[in-house]
């Protein structure tokens, strides 16, 4: 999927305008009104990459963190088991007292 976000891109599409059409218009396509935006009640999925994708596109192929149904998932623990190694390191995550 990154790189057909990334021919896109060369068809003048910005890189926000794809990360929305890749989440929150996706999720509105295919009928899941809870997803795709960051509100109360919805769910967080989301991943984490150092940079600001909204400006350089090719930051999401260097995912660092992915957070689906409440569980973390680090590339740095799962690519070695898979034989890849890894791209980013761990990020610290400080879990948020309230």
């Amino acid at each position: 999927m990154h790189r057909e976000l990334e021919l896109f891109q060369q068809l003048g599409y910005s890189a926000a305008e794809l990360l929305k059409l890749g989440s929150y218009d996706m999720a509105n396509y295919l009928g899941h009104s809870d997803r795709g935006s960051i509100e109360a009640g919805k769910l967080a999925d989301f991943f984490l990459v150092p940079g600001n994708p909204t400006e350089d596109l090719k930051a999401i192929k260097t995912i660092s963190l992915v957070s689906r149904s409440g569980v973390f998932y680090y590339p740095t623990e799962v690519y070695p088991k898979l034989g890849i190694k890894p791209f980013t390191d761990k990020p610290l995550v400080r879990e948020l007292t309230q």
